[in-house]
């Protein structure tokens, strides 16, 4: 069941231009290319790493469940808030299978 719009079986990839750096419990994500930089809190550096490759929504939403320990629901929507901060920074994309 899709939640808030991207599908379970949608693959989120990040941007290949971003570098990324971390600064104490923060990780701080910078594309040259749209001269962006985001600072990340714990939660979302978790899901920034797990997009070392592409990979599943579904894959996405339930390692950030078991990791926080929160309703797999909660967990798609929270994902979901995510992935369209990093859409409009140019810094991932969802692709739809």
């Amino acid at each position: 069941m899709a939640t808030a719009g991207i599908e379970p079986d949608a693959v989120i990839a990040r941007s290949p231009a971003a570098l990324t750096e971390r600064v104490g419990p923060e990780t701080v994500v910078l594309d040259p290319a749209h001269d962006t930089c985001l600072h990340l809190n714990r939660t979302g550096g978790l899901i920034w790493d797990a997009l070392d490759e592409p990979r599943p929504a579904a894959v996405l939403a339930e390692r950030l469940a078991d990791d926080h320990d929160i309703p797999l629901e909660r967990a798609r929507g929270d994902l979901e808030a995510f992935v369209r901060q990093l859409e409009r920074y140019g810094l991932a994309e969802v692709r739809t299978p």
